[in-house]
């Protein structure tokens, strides 16, 4: 007991949770000789709802063959109306086993311990973050650039751009702006609520890279010159993501990318490989106890087990890094993405410089033509909407039309270009789902044909 310092036997007769009432209830406390010499005659019943303080009925004790017996009973109770009883005894009459008395390190070493293999795995993956984002540095310094030199199209730069998007679509982008083809609407379907993007070939000696005649050939094979974007075709995305993989092995191949282990990730590994040492060391610990806590420091084990083998492999493995000439290339594709994202006004004096001026004259037609041209690592870059706001303004200042997408109003350039791009994007990475099934699973009650019933016909 918490006041008198006694020993106390306390507990529920009926569970305070149940959700059944209780026809009639009976109860029979028997303490053995060697209990009963030690009993105060201190004794309670409560009932009711969960804190009440109510009193109820406890009959003993009786002595049977040196027993103490208490006797407690009720008629109907409603659900969660418990019974509860309060007997004392001196005070160092029983002993508390192991499992209930305070033991800090063997109830929270395995969690600590744990916490510590988490922290330690954390520095190995910071550290690889670090590692990658530290080799795509080469001067570190950006300088805002206005053109992409015509051998680094969309498919050889987006290995070089982090987190690169819509890479099938800017590199179609690129090859229309290019005028190798051009972005239609599908007459067959306006205003059908289905229209699919559709190309036509224009000029394939326009292509200006191998991965540019690749893709060329991949959206027109046959000799054909024309090419609705198919809606589910796993042959059409395979070809997309082949083209994508031959884009990542050219950078490979040119040596702007190579594939290292970060160096410091291993020291930190080291950490987390002795912090799951020690915590299964406490677990096991824990276990032999028969702590309460036990179940804590198994599934403290059990998630230092899963962080540490998934930190293994990142830790280990060989990461995909730039090497300094293709941190020399990132860094420029970043002064492009800074070029893209600066106010037009800004954009002006760059062209209007005296280095702009020897690189590109500044006229609005070449003006509309360089923004043209960076439309693609504007998708890249997840700027398409922007940039083709950006274009919408320089048509309309030039009154020009764009030649390399027909029958889009200049003003809806802008959202029809996300529009493209979500679409384009969606042809190359389809994959078609398996199909639902019955007997190999995944059906349910009511999914097969007929309308019958169990032994009907």
């Amino acid at each position: 007991g918490t006041e008198s310092g006694a020993d106390e036997f306390h507990w529920d007769l009926l569970p305070l949770v149940s959700s059944q009432p209780v026809e009639s209830f009976r109860a029979e406390l028997v303490f053995a000789p060697s209990l009963a010499e030690a009993l105060t005659g201190d004794v309670a019943c409560y009932q009711g709802l969960e804190g009440s303080t109510r009193a109820c009925e406890i009959d003993g004790p009786r002595t049977d063959a040196g027993s103490a017996v208490f006797t407690v009973s009720s008629g109907h109770r409603e659900a969660g109306d418990g019974m509860t009883v309060a007997i004392g005894f001196e005070a160092g009459t029983v002993t508390q086993p192991a499992a209930r008395t305070p033991e800090p390190v063997a109830d929270f070493g395995a969690p600590l311990a744990a916490a510590l293999t988490f922290l330690f795995s954390a520095g190995a993956w910071a550290s690889v973050a670090r590692f990658i984002r530290r080799r795509r540095r080469a001067t570190g310094i950006v300088v805002a650039q206005y053109d992409v030199p015509a051998d680094l199209p969309p498919l050889l730069a987006a290995p070089l751009v982090p987190s690169a998007q819509a890479t099938v679509p800017a590199q179609i982008v690129h090859l229309a702006v290019r005028g190798a083809l051009r972005l239609e609407e599908d007459p067959e379907a306006t205003g059908s609520g289905k229209e699919r993007p559709v190309l036509r070939l224009l000029d394939r000696t326009a292509a200006a890279s191998p991965l540019d005649t690749g893709m060329l050939d991949a959206l027109f094979p046959g000799g054909t010159d024309l090419r609705r974007l198919p809606r589910k075709s796993e042959k059409f995305s395979k070809k997309m993501a082949k083209l994508t993989a031959k884009g990542v092995r050219e950078a490979a191949s040119r040596g702007w990318t190579t594939k290292e282990r970060a160096p410091g990730a291993a020291r930190f590994l080291w950490g987390a490989l002795a912090g799951l040492a020690v915590t299964t060391g406490l677990m096991i610990w824990s276990i032999t106890r028969d702590r309460e806590l036990m179940p804590l420091a198994v599934v403290a084990f059990g998630l230092a087990l899963v962080v540490v083998l998934v930190t293994s492999i990142v830790a280990l493995s060989k990461h995909v890094v730039l090497t300094p000439a293709g941190a020399e290339r990132h860094e420029y594709l970043m002064g492009v993405r800074e070029f893209i994202r600066v106010a037009e006004a800004d954009r002006i004096r760059m062209l209007q410089s005296h280095q702009g001026a020897e690189r590109r004259a500044d006229g609005g037609i070449d003006v509309v033509r360089l923004y043209e041209r960076l439309l693609p690592y504007a998708m890249l870059f997840g700027e398409e909407k922007t940039w083709g706001d950006v274009l919408e303004t320089a048509y309309a200042e030039t009154d020009t039309s764009p030649v390399w997408i027909h029958g889009v109003a200049t003003a809806s350039l802008g959202a029809r270009l996300a529009s493209f791009s979500t679409t384009a994007q969606a042809s190359a990475s389809y994959s078609a789902s398996s199909s639902s099934g019955g007997s190999t699973g995944g059906g349910f009650s009511g999914s097969g044909g007929g309308g019958g019933f169990s032994g009907g016909r």
